[in-house]
Parts: C-alpha cells; sequence; structure tokens
C-alpha cells in the first residue's frame, strides 16, 4: 500500500487514502507515516461550527401567535361596527352631559364590540406584562402559552375587580346617572386603551431589542387612559372644596394601590408559572 506523500510546502497535510477506505485499514498494519498521514490536521472551515442551543423566544412560541391572531381576527370581523362606537365611546369618555340624544343608546352589537376590545386589552396587557417579567428574571422560558394566559387572567381579574369597585364608589358618593356616566368612562378609556396597547405588545413581541421603550410607551399610555378617566371623575363627583378631600382618599383606593398591588401581585404570582426563576 502507498503511504502518503507530505508536500512540506503546503501548510497542511492531506492523507493519500480516501475516507471511504479509511475503515477497512487494520490499525495494526499501519506504519508510522499512516499514522502520522491519518492524524494530520484538516482545513478549519471543514470542521463546522460548534452548535448552540436556539435561544427561546415568546415570538417561537405557536399557541401565543394563535392567540393573538384569533384576538386580532375577532378584532377585524367586527370592524365595521367600530365606526360608531368609537364616537359613542370618545363621547362617554369626556362627556358628563345628564340627559343623552335619542340615537346615544347601545346597540348589541356595539356591546359585543366593546368586550372584543376590552378582550384586546387584556391580550395586550398579558403579552407586556410576561415580557417585563421575563426580562426582569421572574420568568425563563417554559410553557410560554400558559404563562401568558394566566397573565391575560390577572389582567382581567384586575379590570374586573375595578369596575366592580367604581360601580360600589358610584352608587354611594353620586346618583344612578352619574355613577352610570363614571362606569362607562372607564370602559371607554380601556377598550381605547387597548387598541393603543396594540403596537407595543406587537413589538415586544417580535422586536425584543424594543422592550424597554415599549414598556415605557404602554406604561404612558396607561397613565393617559386614567387621567382622562379621572378628569371625568372630578367632574362628576365635585361639589365644593372639602369634597377634594374625598376625591384624595379615591385616587389612593382605587388609583394607585391597586396598580401597586397589581404589580406585585404579579410578580408573587410567577413562582407558580410555568419554570419560575426562583
Amino acid at each position: 500500500m502507498p503511504t502518503a506523500a507530505v508536500n512540506d510546502t503546503l501548510p497542511y497535510r492531506y492523507p493519500v487514502v480516501a475516507p471511504w477506505e479509511k475503515s477497512r485499514i487494520d490499525d495494526a498494519q499501519l506504519t508510522a507515516a499512516d499514522s502520522a498521514a491519518y492524524s494530520a490536521p484538516y482545513v478549519s472551515y471543514t470542521q463546522g461550527i460548534e452548535p448552540t442551543p436556539r435561544s427561546e423566544r415568546i415570538a417561537n412560541d405557536s399557541g401565543v401567535l394563535v392567540l393573538l391572531t384569533a384576538t386580532l381576527l375577532l378584532v377585524a370581523f367586527n370592524f365595521k361596527h367600530c365606526y360608531r362606537l368609537f364616537k359613542v365611546l370618545g363621547q362617554e369618555l369626556v362627556s358628563v352631559r345628564r340627559r343623552n340624544n335619542v340615537f346615544d343608546d347601545t346597540t348589541t352589537n356595539e356591546t359585543r364590540v366593546l368586550i372584543v376590545l376590552l378582550l384586546q386589552l387584556w391580550v395586550c396587557e398579558g403579552l407586556i406584562g410576561y415580557t417585563w417579567l421575563t426580562r426582569e428574571g421572574y420568568l425563563i422560558g417554559g410553557a410560554q402559552l400558559l404563562s401568558v394566559g394566566m397573565m391575560v387572567g390577572v389582567a382581567m381579574l384586575f379590570f374586573i375587580f375595578q369596575l366592580m369597585a367604581y360601580r360600589v364608589v358610584g352608587y354611594v358618593f353620586t346618583d344612578h346617572v352619574g355613577a352610570v356616566q363614571w362606569v362607562k368612562g372607564y370602559d371607554a378609556s380601556q377598550a381605547f386603551l387597548g387598541i393603543t396597547l396594540l403596537v407595543p405588545a406587537l413589538v415586544t413581541l417580535f422586536y425584543p431589542m424594543w422592550l424597554t421603550p415599549m414598556l415605557w410607551l404602554a406604561f404612558g399610555l396607561y397613565v393617559l387612559a386614567r387621567i382622562l378617566f379621572i378628569i371625568k371623575g372630578f367632574r362628576i363627583f365635585y361639589e365644593n372644596f372639602g369634597s377634594l378631600f374625598y376625591f384624595i382618599l379615591y385616587l389612593c383606593a382605587l388609583e394607585i394601590t391597586p396598580v401597586v398591588l397589581f404589580v406585585l401581585g404579579s410578580m408573587e404570582l410567577s413562582r407558580y408559572f410555568p419554570n419560575p426563576a426562583f
């Protein structure tokens, strides 16, 4: 058998024996030159790159994408009723008129669209909350759909809690008309918030490098929606200078404390999410 020829002018040495014939040669029959030829280094680019595991991203989870797509389809299928609803919601967000027009009654279709917009709000808040908890280290990978679903449920419970609290406070401190106007203003502010939160939610989903500015944008939109709602509440409840004391108590009890408890509760609840970071 011919031995492998070595050319000292080349940076590497190549075995003469074909690779498919290498397994047929008994190691005991190889000479020192043959062994040196087989153990000669190969060109680096022929050896490839060590594989690394793909990083887990929420945008790669098919369940989360199905949830988001279903929500957007619900909004799209009911979009033909949105034009008049937006006009009604705009009036309910700022108006404190005691007597409505004859044509201001909300129809069944508009009620359905309002529920769809609120569902979009909860999904967007769930996605943003999940990405924030992941960035802060409270969540790592795992069943992302289940974790996002739990965050959506938390957002929905938070909305229902505040809605019931506003109903109770409205009927205690004002009449029926003022209470209904206040609650409708809350629904309108949250519906518009759900529409505006769609942009930061999608950006955080597909462009995680923009997570920090999108979180600040979502926080700013939430604060803006709350300010508009608080202004309407002030116009409904303000009677004299002494009523400011009760209004400040309302701000602390229903606008500040629940938000703080919601954030702390989400951080604590994340311990029970799949694959927590603790």
